[in-house]
């Protein structure tokens, strides 16, 4: 702690609590909701000096007003603080400095804030975090107020007193605690629960405050958390609490230790893999479901004491049981999205089995019979981001209906009314679904151990059923032949009820607009987007949401060349590529978009999109924080520009094949199956095919923004009989300093002859000369579209040879 001018700093270290696998007390019931309704201290400190605190990226200034503790049964875990503060949050990396920029206007959050709450473990209030004056000689010595946190010096900047909070600030923590949960889903006191009994270096904090605005009506609110329970421990929310809608902002949230650079091999587990789920699911009148989950955990490491699953707040947990028949205590707060189990395995033991009962609405209903999951992820409980499992789940569901889901479908047996199948998808899957009603079958067998199975509702024609069921094995072939055999025995299409589509192991949820889209482009696109998904998403998946977009970009991109490879389709992938670019740049043409092609979607959709200021790609789902529609453009439709780049960067400029593209694919798919591999993991197999180092390249359109703007010219002279010269300049805009890329310039003779060159294209000019034995007719910049950029001819002056600005 050192004193500089009249500021005093308070460091916060965290101290030890628990021992790893430390089973809770029997009183954790009643910790539990002391943590939910603290006890407000009848006396708090009064400010005489400046206070300082510091946190990772963030620090507080507490200049005057008073702080009063929240007891709970454990000690002092939080505070409430009234008066005047000043705060600083800043991210120590660019791109969430960018991120941050987006949300407050300033790559540095600086406020003052009136009120402020804070939470934290009382192993963090327990530790050596200490208010003394270092300045004196000797020091004093120090004592402890035993309901205090702090400890203080004979010569405090501190006052130990009443405190006169006003009723507002009082409530702070009961504001706090239901907004988390009742327009979050957070449970705050369940978390702060794990980290008090939890792990040694599991410690938590959490501070809300509200800038103090004379402009602004209603500031957000602000969340700062550090969670050293998770991999981005550093997180912070806005919150606009007048907002309808979505009005929970995630504006940070990263890691201690940089996550670009990371390798699946390097991302050590957050918690223990969830292998299997093996239960059964009782449909109900009115969309309800009641669920016996088998739930197949396996302990790597000394059991934990708790066990936090994340399951949608719809659903209501009745029972956990262990494979002993014990009924295992858990919390789960109505409107929760996660449930929390309490001492789940006693003894260290190798697979924990666990039975979770839980009812709730879990059916929407399509257009006719049909019937659908809600969520067909989080209808299940499950550990971590989208970890993968195998399943085998009993359906009960009406008679006279037919049962579609992934996995194989057991004979039917009946039970008073209901019948009942077994799903049984062995092939370990980041989700799972089924769907019931009057479908209709199409069929067909590909080979003897592979049959192709389309489900539809009857408002489709018998041509319409027939054109998916003939564009699937068209498909399917054209994937076969670059990227390797369809690993399962069985491919199914279930027509979905709305525009998203999904693609699970061995099925696709497939959009009415495949049966129904009036233009094949569509049709074919977005089929083939689904169908890509077996190999790139479900068989390779990816290792954080940071990394999802190699499945979305990729699959986007492979629909897209699956287009190409049909008769007439190379005029429909041209037109696409260009849809996805003025997208991008313009949002002229949303409508034309794959998947979303005749849509009636209007061009205005696009009038919020925030466009390149959502961020890069690499910042996943966070993209749609403001605007849904701006993880579509940047994941789907820009990452599968960055496919399509790729694509060319790989293709052979002498003679135009594109092989080395597809042996990466095929490379990538054969090294990463089974394996959920990160960004970094991908530019690594790129790099090997490339036989270059490509940082440059997913530097600029993985973790950047810019899309250049090209202005070109070219002039042509004669030097002999039989050479010519062609001389250009090129002018970049829209980019940083250093932004540098390939862009190949096609020199066309006629006849279908045409030579290709790569011009390495960065700063704001760049001049260029190529020797020819013949003058081209036409020279085409930017050949192929390999690069996502604007471009145009403009009449630029070319000085000619031997001149003095050569």
């Amino acid at each position: 702690m050192m004193r500089a001018g009249n500021v005093l700093m308070a460091t916060l270290v965290l101290a030890p609590f628990a021992a790893p696998g430390k089973s809770p007390s029997d009183n954790w019931k009643s910790l539990y909701e002391s943590l939910k309704s603290p006890v407000l201290a009848d006396s708090g400190w009064s400010l005489t000096d400046t206070v300082a605190m510091r946190f990772p990226d963030f620090s507080i200034q507490f200049l005057s007003g008073e702080i009063a503790p929240l007891q709970s049964q454990n000690g002092t875990t939080g505070w409430i603080f009234e008066g005047e503060a000043n705060l600083r949050f800043a991210p120590r990396y660019l791109l969430e400095q960018q991120q941050l920029k987006r949300f407050t206007g300033d790559t540095v959050l600086t406020c003052t804030s009136r009120q402020l709450v804070m939470r934290f473990t009382a192993k963090v209030a327990s530790s050596a975090m200490g208010i003394d004056s270092l300045g004196k000689s000797p020091a004093h010595p120090l004592t402890r107020s035993p309901s205090l946190p702090l400890s203080l010096s004979a010569s405090p900047p501190l006052i130990l007193k009443a405190h006169h909070l006003s009723d507002q600030a009082r409530q702070l923590d009961n504001h706090l605690q239901s907004l988390l949960l009742l327009r979050h889903g957070d449970n705050l006191a369940a978390r702060l629960l794990v980290a008090e009994l939890g792990e040694a270096d599991d410690d938590f904090l959490v501070c809300a405050f509200q800038p103090s605005s004379a402009t602004d009506f209603a500031p957000p609110l602000y969340l700062y958390s550090n969670d050293a329970g998770e991999r981005e421990a550093v997180r912070l929310y806005q919150f606009h609490e007048q907002r309808a809608g979505q009005p929970f902002y995630t504006v940070c949230q990263y890691g201690l230790s940089d996550l670009t650079s990371a390798s699946s091999d390097s991302l050590a587990p957050a918690v223990p893999p969830l292998t299997k789920y093996n239960g059964w699911v009782e449909t109900r009148p009115g969309g309800d479901i009641g669920v016996d989950m088998g739930c197949d955990i396996f302990l790597n490491r000394v059991p934990l004491p708790f066990l936090r699953f994340d399951l949608n707040r719809e659903m209501t947990v009745q029972s956990i049981r262990n494979e002993s028949g014990d009924t295992l205590a858990f919390i789960q707060e109505p409107g929760e999205s996660a449930l929390t189990l309490v001492a789940p395995a006693p003894a260290p033991i190798d697979t924990l089995r666990l039975l979770i009962s839980y009812q709730g609405r879990g059916l929407n209903a399509g257009t006719g019979t049909e019937v659908y999951l809600s969520d067909p992820v989080y209808w299940l409980p499950r550990l971590g981001y989208l970890r993968r499992a195998s399943h085998k789940i009993v359906v009960k569901y009406p008679d006279g209906v037919n049962l579609v889901g992934a996995g194989r479908v057991s004979a039917p047996w009946r039970d008073r009314g209901f019948t009942l199948r077994y799903l049984n998808a062995r092939t370990p899957a980041k989700a799972f679904a089924f769907a019931y009603g009057r479908f209709i079958e199409d069929s067909t067998r590909v080979r003897p151990d592979l049959a192709l199975q389309v489900f539809s509702t009857p408002a489709h024609s018998a041509t319409a059923r027939r054109r998916v069921l003939e564009n699937l094995r068209t498909a399917l072939a054209f994937f076969e032949a670059r990227l390797g055999p369809y690993p399962l025995p069985y491919l199914r299409v279930l027509e979905a009820p709305g525009i998203d589509s999904q693609g699970l192991p061995g099925m696709l949820m497939l959009s009415w607009v495949s049966f129904r889209a009036p233009q094949a482009s569509a049709t074919k696109t977005l089929l083939g987007h689904e169908l890509a998904h077996q190999w790139f998403g479900n068989m390779v998946g990816w290792a954080t949401y940071h990394d999802q977009w190699l499945s979305e970009a990729i699959a986007e991109y492979l629909g897209a060349a699956f287009l190409e490879s049909v008769p007439e389709g190379a005029k429909y992938f041209s037109r696409l590529l260009e849809a996805w670019r003025d997208d991008l740049l313009s949002g002229r043409h949303l409508t034309s978009s794959a998947g979303m092609e005749r849509l009636g979607v209007p061009g205005k959709s696009l009038a919020k999109s925030e466009g390149r200021a959502a961020g890069p790609i690499w910042m996943g789902f966070r993209l749609g924080e403001k605007q849904g529609i701006d993880y579509y453009l940047q994941t789907y439709e820009k990452g599968a520009w960055v496919i399509h780049m790729l694509r060319r960067q790989l293709t052979d400029p002498a003679t135009g094949d594109d092989q080395g593209f597809w042996n990466m694919l095929a490379d990538f798919y054969r090294t990463y199956a089974d394996r959920d591999p990160t960004t970094s993991d991908f530019q690594a197999v790129v790099e090997r095919h490339a036989a270059m180092p490509m940082d440059w390249f997913f530097r600029q359109w993985v973790y950047g923004t810019d899309i250049p703007h090209y202005e070109w010219n070219t002039r042509t002279e004669k030097l002999g009989s039989n050479e010519f010269v062609v001389r250009g300049i090129v002018r970049q805009g829209n980019t940083g300093a250093d932004f540098r890329v390939p862009v190949p310039i096609a020199f066309d003779f006629g006849n279908n002859e045409r030579r290709i060159e790569r011009v390495w294209v960065g700063g704001n000019e760049t001049s260029f000369a190529v020797t020819l034995s013949r003058k081209p007719r036409q020279i085409i910049f930017n050949y192929g579209s390999a690069v996502l950029c604007e471009e145009r001819k403009k009449d630029i002056s070319i000085p000619p040879a031997g001149s003095a600005n050569e």
